[in-house]
């Protein structure tokens, strides 16, 4: 069934512990998503925030930039159960504002944060130089990225446009490796690629595995590790009716 949800102010719980006040989108809607669906995504399209088949875990590391494997806590389903979210964003926040507001107000996530040392991915120029294309929409321009990945056989795209480096390396973290990606590739400018993999082992008949398209693109994901910051759910609760 789809929940459709009226807009209320929440109380959200910062990096320091002080509580500040927000308000939720007006009329989000959030289901379960269907047990057959098999692709996957988070995109901002026309100024609104779309989520297709997430855990909520997944969507606590959207929302506050993290890899959803630094997220811990909460109950047995926080990793498990799959939702389909649609929400405006407001002129005057971000996609990842906006999800902080729905996951406070709808699925009442109160969380504290702690710090630790943990494996990670460094995002670097490779060798031979990056193979990226400068965006000629400037600093202005909205960016684009996102993930779509296929059903089975699976082939997942990610087209970026006007994106960052820190921005790519934030999206690579949330949805792709399963590791935090920490952008060390000096490159500051907004770049335009397109990036095809296959999720889980490449065969000879498939698209490259994650690692060797990256390398396609004049970059690396070298391991390492680093001192992060993660989130401890303290309550969650399943978004009801009202």
């Amino acid at each position: 069934m789809v929940i459709r949800l009226i807009a209320a102010a929440f109380l959200c719980v910062s990096a320091n512990g002080i509580l500040a006040q927000s308000t939720a989108p007006s009329n989000p809607i959030i289901k379960l998503s269907s047990p057959d669906s098999r692709g996957v995504a988070f995109r901002s399209v026309n100024h609104d925030l779309v989520v297709n088949n997430h855990t909520v875990k997944e969507c606590i590391g959207y929302a506050y930039n993290l890899s959803p494997q630094l997220v811990s806590g909460g109950p047995a389903w926080i990793g498990s159960e799959r939702y389909d979210m649609e929400a405006e964003v407001p002129s005057d926040t971000s996609p990842s504002l906006t999800l902080q507001a729905l996951l406070a107000d709808h699925f009442k996530l109160q969380f504290h944060r702690q710090q630790t040392y943990a494996p990670a991915y460094n995002l670097v120029v490779g060798q031979s130089g990056p193979k990226i294309k400068q965006s000629t929409d400037g600093p202005a321009g909205q960016p684009s990225l996102f993930v779509n990945v296929s059903p089975p056989p699976s082939v997942a795209t990610l087209p970026a446009r006007n994106a960052t480096m820190p921005e790519f390396a934030a999206l690579m973290q949330r949805m792709v490796v399963n590791r935090p990606v920490i952008d060390k590739t000096g490159l500051s400018g907004r770049y335009n690629f397109d990036l095809e993999w296959t999720p889980g082992k490449a065969t000879r008949d498939t698209k490259p595995d994650i690692f060797t398209a990256v390398q396609q693109l004049g970059l690396e994901l070298a391991p390492g590790e680093a001192l992060l910051d993660t989130i401890v759910v303290d309550y969650l609760e399943r978004p009801s009716e009202n």
